[in-house]
């Protein structure tokens, strides 16, 4: 299971998604207008957010959608020519 938050361009996060998919497919997550969408990688003091564990609920859940925010919210992208 991965969580994946879509989240603005100041980093507060709208929705977290928890997705079951088998291991080394991607799923294809359209996030509204002027939102962006990232897998939430390592941990975060206090909070278990490995869907797979018993405390990983709902209300895990809702604290990291109102108490976080994504870090690095836009990743910067530098263009080269093609060889």
């Amino acid at each position: 299971m991965t969580v994946y938050a879509h989240y603005d361009s100041s980093g507060t996060i709208h929705a977290l998604v928890v997705v079951n998919a088998p291991e080394g497919t991607s799923p294809m997550l359209t996030p509204k207008p002027g939102l962006f969408v990232a897998e939430i990688e390592g941990e975060v003091e206090g909070l278990n957010l490995n869907p797979e564990a018993a405390d990983a609920d709902l209300e895990t859940l809702r604290t990291v959608i109102q108490n976080l925010r994504v870090a690095t919210p836009i990743p910067r992208c530098r263009l080269a020519p093609k060889p």
